[in-house]
């Protein structure tokens, strides 16, 4: 978010003159996520397998009718 919003001045600006790498950037961005920084202040996950949230979605749409 913020390289986005130097890049636009940068663009801009016809006095701002300089050598600006960006060869060295990838063409698509890598998203990157991680719980890690959640763990750490005492986030606790209700669900630790993948299989506990689908037994409890299968569970949950026979309960409503939709299974």
């Amino acid at each position: 978010e913020s390289a986005g919003a130097c890049q636009v001045p940068l663009r801009t600006i016809p006095s701002v003159q300089g050598p600006y790498r960006v060869s060295d950037l990838p063409e698509k961005p890598k998203l990157m996520l991680s719980s890690e920084k959640l763990i750490k202040v005492g986030f606790e996950f209700k669900y630790k397998q993948l299989e506990d949230i689908y037994d409890e979605t299968v569970q949950f749409a026979e309960a409503v009718g939709l299974l």
